[in-house]
């Protein structure tokens, strides 16, 4: 009803292929004065199915009678969608889960990356960014002007839209394109057997915000199952001066965080169930972080 979603605030909908073209007609023209979040899924949730559910296309992008001044949270999850969207603009959370974005990219050689950075440039106040086997498989950074996103707090990069290939440089391609100087919490994953190295990961210019951090923690934890995931957790933060002082307090109680990183280490997609050596990964982001500003570590904990 479209006298509904004129007064809607939230809206979640999952749509089947069955029932797009009604969706589309349904959300194209009916203005959204109210809307604030917004989360639009495919029932055919598997990766290679059709994923066109009536949400515009390049040349007509036009959805909720571009009126929706309020939107600024928008998750679409196996869907396709093109870059120059009325819903994705000047918004300050985005999560694409399985999403094509499709349009023109006139900078970047690889065209789907292209999509996405268009995306993101439209979005100057962005605090959260998650890509969900998104992004393309891309090998070399695209030679442009990095984007400047001053509020960018959360960044979460895991798989590839090629699912089965080894993802982390896809993800350091796209954080060579962008400018992150309030960073305080990186997600990023891969899949062996590719040798992964903080360097490959992270590019120079990503640096995690550790504040004015006097301690470290190092949480570890090896969970490979039947699914093949391992996940490593560094933690930056401060620590009471009491607890500094006195012999017998542990560290970790009185551990207040600033920021963190996160590796996740998918086996299962590449059918690879050998160790990925993470402590090299640890020992070089602690050396680029706290080795280059001259910081004393106060406190260090490693949690197994």
């Amino acid at each position: 009803d479209p006298k509904i979603i004129t007064r809607t605030s939230v809206l979640q909908a999952v749509i089947s292929t069955s029932q797009s073209r009604q969706f589309a007609e349904l959300i194209k023209g009916t203005p959204a004065p109210a809307l604030e979040s917004l989360t639009l899924a495919n029932t055919r949730n598997i990766r290679f199915y059709e994923k066109d559910i009536g949400l515009g296309r390049p040349d007509d992008p036009t959805l909720f009678a571009d009126a929706v001044p309020l939107l600024r949270n928008v998750c679409l999850i196996s869907t396709k969608v093109p870059s120059n969207s009325t819903i994705l603009h000047n918004l300050t959370s985005l999560c694409l889960s399985n999403t094509d974005v499709v349009g023109e990219a006139k900078e970047v050689e690889n065209s789907k990356l292209g999509h996405i950075l268009d995306v993101i440039s439209h979005c100057p106040k962005l605090e959260s960014l998650v890509l969900d086997h998104t992004l393309p498989n891309v090998t070399e950074p695209p030679n442009i002007k990095r984007i400047p996103l001053p509020s960018l707090s959360c960044v979460t990069i895991l798989g590839t839209s090629q699912g089965h290939c080894a993802d982390g440089r896809s993800g350091y391609c796209l954080m060579s394109c962008l400018d992150l100087p309030a960073l305080s919490k990186l997600h990023v994953g891969h899949s062996p057997p590719v040798a992964m190295s903080l360097e490959e990961l992270v590019p120079e210019n990503v640096h995690v915000a550790v504040c004015d951090s006097n301690a470290l923690v190092i949480k570890f934890h090896e969970t490979v199952t039947c699914r093949g995931i391992e996940n490593v957790e560094i933690q930056f933060g401060v620590v009471s001066e009491a607890c500094l002082s006195n012999k017998d307090s542990i560290p970790s109680q009185n551990f207040s965080r600033t920021s963190s990183v996160t590796y996740t280490i998918n086996h299962y997609e590449s059918n690879f169930n050998a160790w990925s050596d993470m402590a090299a990964i640890i020992l070089s982001f602690i050396q680029r972080c706290l080795g280059s500003r001259r910081k004393s570590i106060l406190a260090l904990t490693l949690e197994l």
